[in-house]
């Protein structure tokens, strides 16, 4: 998981040769920074089952990734 996010990170970094970054030179399109998280970090994840009045509303995992739809925790 963690060369999977290390080359997610280095294909959204900007190279000296092309002055930005892969993502936008294959996509031709700006890319959106907003989404990125410090590896390792403490993450929440909702429970989404039906709860009762005082069951734990969310889940604390670690960041480890990040996947097509969301992140890998």
């Amino acid at each position: 998981e963690a060369a999977y996010t290390a080359t997610y990170l280095v294909n959204r970094s900007p190279t000296k040769t092309l002055r930005v970054t892969p993502y936008e030179k294959w996509n031709e399109r700006k890319l959106d920074l907003s989404n990125l998280k410090l590896f390792g970090s403490v993450a929440y994840a909702k429970n989404l089952g039906q709860l009762r009045k005082l069951d734990d509303r969310s889940k604390k995992y670690i960041f480890v990734g990040y996947a097509p739809n969301g992140y890998r925790l």
